[in-house]
């Protein structure tokens, strides 16, 4: 359901309908006024739309074919391109994501109602109230039919729960009846009507209430609430968005239209969410209102609700101080997850904001993103504590829109917001004005959700391509029950665009979903999808995760590269191996407790500084919270299937005893300048991969034995002589450099080496290499090495470093047959050297570099 109420100067009364394709305007006014119909395209398509109209008498007037409304955009038409008088009816395409907003201003003047028309919103019985107030004088009403059929409509004017008067007038087919109050009924002047009801024998589009001064420099024009639906028996909400601060008037009133009293149930709430009145029991009079004021009935800039199961109308008004700029408008009981709010762009205005809350007593996390002329220009995150609110100016939500080279958004920057939450909100506020703070334009945003069902166009286009088998535009109940996997485009390098998952718990047997590389904010309440094994939502906008959202069938969950602060896991997963949270903003280890079973706990790049006892895991294999701020290891005592540990670049000084840990493949400690040693490290005898680099470890004696070793890096380390590594025959990688080892015991014997790095070392025998037939990249830059042995057998060998050393003879590369990098300056060659520089230089490497020489200068060979 669509519902919007938008106006200005003092408001715009409106009530909505279910979505429908025909748009009703009661009255195109007299060429004394501009009469301006926008319609605005929150899709990512280019649509269309048709304007019928009718004049004075109902005869019909041409019709405006096929006006194009841009994505992202719209298209505004005035009396220039439809006249004067008489009556309109905009049609658009049935489910198009258009919205259709009427805007009356009395010629050049300041003051300017505008507020958006219901989709087919036809019903018998209808109210309104008189806005009264001192700086009016005059009060009208404008009705229409839009039927083949004359409409008898009576309309009963009251005052303080009595009837004042009643008239019944005819209104033919398309035609429209437009007075004050005196003229409808003789003698009934502005300030004699309270509220008007009206009564019609045929459906009706909702009546236009008229209200100004004599200078006609004030003005509110808003339409009726539907009377048919304001009665349905079952519980309503109606959410304050916004109590202003002490320097407005905030204030609520409730209309009952009922033969008897009526109540509802009224709460407040301060601006940090703590409760400030609690369900305040307050009766309404028959035929009469009651009023609740900021500051008296209620605390000022915070949010409140009512609840009630009467028949009653709830309107919101604000008034900055003693000004005539007063804005009010009815209250929706609509809540939704896709909101859209244009802005009222005019030159009399300089500043414009949105407001918006979160009435639930869960977390909500929301999206604003800003637009211009159909181009997204930023988007901000705001998570919602239980009964908070955000309040900011588009500076203070988008200050850095580099779209327009300018460092925060300025009001006429923007003319187009789209909210999006990850639960269903109220309607979120705009709020507009002038440093003045005597014009103003406050109304509350319509509902733009695709679909109930689905709400974002580009997912639902996903899934009726891929899920759509029959091809008819929508997804029975078998076609839903086929899919198991869901995949969504996005990769990396051509992120997806969509922005909510919503819809997909319509998968029942869904096994499998990946939602990497798209535009999430959220997800959704997913613990219905029973089937669920694997959950990926990597590379999003992600700000928290609420376990009690997810099933208890999940087995995988990924969550990488996201920007999450808080993962919380109030219910059992019993089936959940795999965690995966790395790259977020964590500051505190998650409570994974109610996840016994996981087997890959991965949290590095966060933020944290501490991670509690991992006992409770016991199947625990994978490990890894490198990148934070750790200072003490995590008790991990009994965990003896780990099989990859990674707490590299931490603050960390002591390791645990490893010895019982003898499954372990991987161990990188690195990064840790505090870590002296490695406990237990000769019982790692399955270890493949050791990273120790950046620490302070000064003997690495245990890793003679661990035969199945395949890489070490112990660089920069405070390592002064290595092992015998003769029985190390699987190791593919040794990297040792920046560190004074003298000698690479057992090097001849390394037969699996692929690549060897004593960069920086005091070694000054490489001989072992000459028959390592593996060998891909040597470095032995800044090395005391004075020769290399023959490099013959070496046919792997691709890259070759040894600059900086003591070498007087050019490397022979020539019988290396991959060799494609040989970098070797800064070394002592001369002119004999030459006929194996051409020699090499006749091979065509793609890098060849001998100078400059030690002493600086340039061999050169002719």
């Amino acid at each position: 359901m669509r519902n919007f109420f938008l106006f200005l100067c003092i408001g715009v009364f409106l009530s909505f309908s279910a979505l429908a394709e025909n748009y009703y305007i009661d009255h195109v006014a007299e060429e004394n006024w501009t009469t301006s119909i926008t319609v605005y395209n929150d899709g990512p398509d280019d649509l269309t739309f048709d304007l019928q109209r009718w004049d004075d008498s109902g005869a019909a007037l041409t019709t405006l074919t096929g006006v194009s409304v841009p994505a992202n955009s719209s298209t505004t038409l005035t009396n220039t391109d439809f006249g004067y008088n008489g009556t309109a009816m905009v049609v658009t395409p049935l489910y198009a994501t258009l919205v259709v907003k009427l805007s009356y201003r009395y010629q050049d003047s300041h003051s300017l109602c505008e507020f958006f028309i219901p989709q087919e919103y036809l019903v018998k019985h209808w109210m309104l109230p008189n806005p009264y107030h001192g700086n009016f004088d005059w009060f009208g009403v404008a009705v229409a039919n839009f039927t083949g059929s004359t409409a008898n409509v009576t309309l009963t004017a009251w005052k303080n729960g009595a009837v004042v008067a009643t008239v019944t007038e005819a209104v033919s087919p398309h035609t429209k009846l437009v007075d004050v109050s005196s003229g409808f009924w003789s003698g009934v002047n502005y300030a004699d009507v309270d509220m008007v009801t009206m009564d019609s024998d045929v459906e009706i589009p909702a009546p236009l209430s008229i209200t100004g001064n004599t200078a006609q420099d004030r003005h509110v024009f808003f339409l009726a609430e539907n009377e048919t639906d304001s009665c349905p028996g079952t519980e309503r909400v109606y959410a304050i968005p916004h109590v202003a601060e002490s320097n407005w008037t905030t204030l609520i009133t409730a209309y009952n239209n009922e033969d008897s009293e009526q109540t509802f149930t009224f709460s407040s709430w301060n601006g940090d969410g703590t409760a400030d009145v609690t369900a305040r029991v307050v009766s309404v009079p028959a035929h009469g209102s009651a009023v609740l004021t900021a500051g008296t009935d209620f605390v000022y800039s915070g949010t409140a609700s009512i609840v009630t199961n009467g028949c009653m109308h709830f309107k919101l008004s604000y008034q900055y101080g003693s000004s005539e700029s007063l804005c009010e408008f009815f209250l929706s009981d609509a809540d939704s997850v896709h909101w859209f709010i244009p802005n009222s762009i005019h030159d009399w205005f300089n500043w414009f904001g949105v407001a918006l809350c979160n009435p639930t007593d869960s977390e909500v996390v929301v999206t604003l993103d800003a637009y211009k002329d159909g181009q997204l220009l930023a988007t901000s995150a705001k998570t919602l504590a239980p009964h908070t609110k955000t309040v900011g100016l588009s500076s203070d939500f988008w200050p850095d829109i580099t779209a327009k080279g300018k460092d925060a958004a300025a009001y006429s920057d923007v003319d187009m917001v789209d909210v999006r939450s990850s639960a269903p909100i109220p309607k979120p506020l705009s709020i507009t004005g002038n440093t003045e703070q005597d014009r103003h334009v406050f109304f509350l945003a319509e509902s733009d959700a695709f679909g109930t069902e689905v709400p974002d166009k580009n997912f639902w286009d996903y899934l009726l391509t891929n899920f759509d088998t029959d091809h008819d535009g929508a997804l029975s109940q078998a076609e839903r029950d086929a899919v198991t996997n869901i995949d969504t485009p996005g990769a990396y390098g051509t992120p997806g665009n969509i922005r909510s998952i919503e819809g997909v718990q319509m998968f029942a047997n869904l096994e499998f979903l990946t939602c990497n590389y798209e535009d999430l904010y959220w997800l959704p309440d997913l613990s219905s999808l029973t089937q669920l094994l694997n959950l990926w939502a990597n590379n999003n906008h992600l700000t928290s995760v609420h376990g009690d959202l997810l099933p208890g069938s999940l087995t995988f969950l990924g969550l990488s590269i996201n920007q999450i602060s808080s993962i919380q896991f109030p219910n059992a997963m019993n089936n959940l191996t795999n965690f995966y949270a790395d790259s977020n903003q964590l500051t505190t280890f998650p409570d994974l407790s109610l996840a016994p079973n996981l087997k890959y706990i991965n949290v590095r790049k966060n933020q944290l500084s501490e991670i509690p006892s991992l006992t409770g895991f016991p199947h625990l294999v994978n490990l890894d919270f490198d990148s934070n701020q750790v200072v003490t290891f995590p008790d991990i005592t009994g965990l003896t299937d780990l099989q990859s540990i990674v707490c590299w670049d931490n603050q960390l000084t002591v390791l645990p005893d490893l010895t019982p840990f003898t499954n372990l493949t991987l161990l990188s400690c690195a990064r840790n300048s505090g870590i002296s040693t490695i406990p237990g490290l000769s019982s790692l005898t399955n270890l493949r991969t050791l990273q120790c680099y950046n620490t302070s470890i000064s003997e690495l004696d245990g890793i003679a034995g661990l035969t199945n070793l395949q890489e070490l890096q112990c660089q920069s380390t405070g390592v002064t002589t290595l092992p015998d590594l003769s029985a190390l025959t699987q190791l593919r990688t040794l990297i040792i450099c920046n560190n004074p080892i003298p000698q690479i015991p057992g090097l001849s014997s390394l037969a699996s080496l692929q690549n060897l790095n004593c960069l920086g070392t005091q070694v000054t025998d490489l001989s072992g290499i000459a028959g390592l037939t593996n060998l891909k990249y040597v470095t032995c830059n800044s090395s005391p090495i004075t020769t290399l042995p023959d490099l013959s057998a070496l046919d792997a060998l691709t890259r070759l470093e040894c600059s900086n050393c003591l070498l007087t003879d050019i490397p022979d590369v020539t019988g290396c047959a991959s060799i494609d990098y040989l970098r070797c300056n800064y070394n002592n060659f001369g002119a004999d050297d030459c006929a194996m520089i051409q020699a090499i230089e006749a091979m065509g490497l793609s890098t060849f570099v001998y100078n400059p020489q030690k002493d600086g200068s340039t061999l050169t060979c002719q």
